[in-house]
């Protein structure tokens, strides 16, 4: 009897709340200067306010206002962003559920493989049935359908995390079938499910799901999204500092909350990143947050690096970033040289110097002379003339990061991560904290880790991980690394005092150290390695170029890393040290 009351009211309640559209009526209220705005609670099916319009809300400029949402669900018509959110201060938005009619990605059984690991496939009932043949050819074509995934028929967790490049393409065979060729991993048996993207064609769209910009102090909370734009990430934030998220979920729909009934339950639930912080002035707080099967990292924090072109000791030649993120006077700096050697630095000045030259645009242009991956050099257009508080001798290809735009000072708390196909968490920043948070089944589970090649910066310190559990990782369970423009190791000092403390490590391929100093691992328990594999030439942690390090468990030092990916193969031979059990106090003391 209750339960069919609980039905009435609900309906009644929907009914009250038909006429309501919720784009317009917070439109409305904010025109009216109201701080506190609260949505009548219902299932709403919206669509931006005009057929040129890609986002749902726009919030510019807000400040101490509060948008509650009373625990509706929202469902976009138009898989675009659903929150453009720009200076705003002090901004709550909370308490709603979000999916897309228009479902960016599809779902089909592999029904035949052939030799050469092709697959003819049929869209699962339910799922949309694009209307265009994807060819094979340069990354924009990639871009129509990426990711193309596979999830085991039975388990549904991800066997194939990428099927990419190397000619791959998407064929239309027949009213629901398809042809699946080409791409580097080809993993993938008769009776799993394909999964690949859809852009909406009809209708303008952008990426991100959440966008904002220059916000300070925000509190997002009780948000859980089901599913991401085409190529989008969950939440995404620029130039920000100290916002808050709580309670913020990116998972994927269960059947009993899915709009539409499917011959199989939804494989994926965000089509790109889960958490995004930057070019921040402070990094982010996570709080009780989740991010699981997404196509990408679930966490990452980062800033942008500048390119050195030439250094004559006093003065720098400094090309920018496609992003135009660059320092000021003032600003400490870190500097990675081209050797992975890391130090620390003051802006004393910093001015344009027009734009990239001939000879710069040559070297730039060229992947494989620039270190840079794909294509990213051409988005390179400023020059800068830097003065810095200390005369150096730079190379060109060393880069320049302020840490005033790396996120730093984030915190990650009582969260969940994984069955994701890149990181769990990938962090750039320093001065941050992970607590009590479970990351598994990713390809890795923690990188704290710079990266040259997308000029993504830089090297961290002073973090602390503590009470996780990081276990099923099916690369690396922790990596502090990361490549500089030589392709060698990170030189030591390049990061330092990172602290793993009363972690749990289960599975994985070990631990990677490169480049640190000061850094300590104490009090975790180990259910990686042992004694076997030490013997194999697998020992829990692997140290290249690394000092005053103390770590509990066997060590190989200065040793080739395990070939699990190729990335780890490029460090310089050594002997490895004998297996090393070292007593740790709290101050990290031999």
């Amino acid at each position: 009897m209750k339960s069919v009351l609980l039905i009435m009211l609900m309906a009644c309640v929907a009914s009250a709340n038909a006429d309501v559209d919720p784009v317009v009526y917070v439109k409305d209220a904010l025109a009216k200067g109201r701080s506190t705005i609260v949505v009548p609670k219902n299932v709403y099916e919206i669509e931006p306010d005009g057929p040129q319009e890609s986002v749902y809300f726009r919030l510019r400029g807000l400040r101490d206002v509060t948008i509650d949402f009373s625990g509706s669900k929202l469902i976009g018509k138009v898989a675009t962003t659903l929150f453009s959110i720009e200076g705003c201060t002090n901004l709550v938005l909370r308490n709603f559920t979000v999916d897309y009619s228009f479902l960016p990605f599809t779902q089909a059984v592999i029904e035949k493989m052939d030799a050469e690991k092709n697959w003819d496939v049929r869209v699962i009932d339910g799922y949309p049935v694009p209307d265009i043949t994807y060819g094979a050819g340069g990354l924009k074509g990639h871009n129509d359908f990426w990711p193309i995934q596979v999830y085991d028929g039975k388990t549904h967790e991800w066997v194939n995390p990428l099927r990419f490049l190397d000619g791959v393409a998407i064929v239309r065979t027949g009213e629901r079938t398809y042809r699946i060729t080409g791409g580097i991993d080809r993993t993938g048996k008769a009776g799993d499910i394909a999964v690949w993207s859809i852009k909406q064609r009809d209708r303008p769209t952008i990426g991100e799901c959440f966008l904002s910009r220059g916000c300070a102090n925000c509190l997002f909370e009780d948000i859980t999204l089901y599913s991401t734009p085409h190529m989008g990430r969950a939440f995404i934030e620029f130039d920000a500092c100290g916002n808050v998220y709580r309670r913020c979920r990116l998972r994927r729909c269960p059947p009993e909350e899915d709009t539409v009934r499917r011959g199989l339950k939804r494989l994926r639930s965000g089509s790109y990143d889960g958490f995004i912080c930057k070019n921040s002035y402070k990094g982010f707080t996570l709080d009780d947050c989740e991010v699981a099967y997404n196509c990408d990292d679930c966490v990452n924090i980062s800033g942008m690096y500048c390119l050195v072109s030439a250094c004559d000791g006093e003065r720098l030649r400094v090309l920018g970033n496609w992003m135009d993120v660059v320092c000021n006077a003032g600003d400490a700096v870190q500097v990675m040289d081209y050797d992975g050697t890391t130090l620390e630095a003051v802006v004393k000045e910093w001015k344009a110097a027009g734009t990239v030259n001939a000879e710069e645009r040559k070297w730039l242009d060229d992947d494989k002379a620039s270190g840079l991956s794909l294509e990213l050099g051409k988005g390179v257009r400023k020059a800068f003339d830097v003065a810095l508080d200390r005369p150096l001798r730079l190379k060109r290809g060393a880069v320049i990061i302020s840490h005033n735009r790396m996120g730093d000072g984030f915190r990650i708390v009582n969260c969940r991560f994984g069955h994701s196909r890149v990181r769990g968490l990938l962090l750039k920043a320093s001065h941050g904290l992970v607590e009590n948070c479970v990351i598994e089944d990713c390809a890795a589970g923690i990188a704290i880790s710079t990266e040259y090649n997308w000029l993504s910066g830089g090297c961290s310190s002073d973090v602390t991980v503590r009470g996780c559990t990081i276990r099923g990782n099916r690369g690396r369970t922790v990596a502090v690394s990361g490549t500089s423009a030589s392709r060698k190791p990170l030189a030591a000092g390049a990061h330092r005092n990172i602290v793993f403390e009363r972690n749990r490590f289960e599975g994985g391929c070990g631990i990677a150290l490169v480049g640190c100093s000061d850094c300590t691992f104490a009090g975790n328990s180990w259910a990686i390695g042992g004694e076997e594999a030490v013997k194999q030439g697998r020992p829990p942690v692997w140290a290249v170029n690394c000092t005053n390090l103390v770590v509990d468990a066997p060590v190989a030092e200065n040793t080739p890393l395990s070939p699990w990916n190729p990335m780890w193969s490029r460090t310089s031979g050594g002997r490895a040290s004998k297996p090393n059990n070292l007593n740790i106090d709290r101050k990290g003391k031999r």
